[in-house]
């Protein structure tokens, strides 16, 4: 799988971002926030991409920040909703207001975003409620690593921050990460 892609913005239009690296002009699909972003044209700049394959077609798609991307792969996770619908969720709303909207179940300010109707809001809602911790979570930048790996066994993202938050504090730095993942695992069980 790609992770980025480093080279001269040509072309900017709608949804869709040109990068020219090596010669190879590749054409990736973007939310509106993410094109906003994006220096102007004959600028260099690296891209950090998602590589969607089917059987018939492969597409690019590219994000502004980690963040973005990191949204991006839990909502087409969500059954029906694919990448191309993901991009139109990004573009309808900030990252930080798309957290805190499903954060408080607040499905009105979802179903403002252009094609997401209210059963499709509550569906998402449902389905990453507990999956998704905003940036002001109270887990430094070296935990989140820590924190993902916790959701990704299963455990609810906000009380495995909370843990690894609470572990970190308790032993003054003094665990590896190892102990960490294994104390947080005894307590989230529990």
């Amino acid at each position: 799988m790609y992770n980025s892609i480093t080279g001269i913005i040509t072309s900017k239009i709608s949804n869709q971002v040109c990068i020219l690296n090596n010669g190879i002009e590749y054409s990736i699909i973007v939310s509106d926030s993410c094109l906003d972003r994006i220096p102007a044209l004959e600028n260099e700049y690296r891209m950090l991409v998602y590589l969607h394959h089917r059987e018939d077609q492969f597409s690019l798609f590219g994000f502004y920040s980690e963040e973005e991307r990191e949204l991006f792969f839990e909502l087409i996770r969500v059954s029906g909703i694919g990448p191309r619908q993901a991009v139109k969720i990004l573009s309808g709303m900030s990252v930080e207001n798309l957290l805190k909207a499903m954060e408080t179940e607040d499905i009105d300010s979802l179903t403002r975003i252009q094609g997401l109707g209210r059963k499709t809001a509550q569906k998402i809602v449902l389905a990453l409620r507990g999956r998704l911790v905003g940036g002001d979570a109270g887990v430094s930048e070296t935990h989140k690593d820590l924190v993902k790996a916790l959701s990704d066994m299963g455990f609810d993202k906000k009380q495995a921050a909370d843990a690894v938050r609470k572990i970190f504090l308790d032993a003054d730095g003094s665990l590896t990460e190892d102990e960490v993942i294994k104390q947080a695992i005894v307590r989230l069980s529990s």
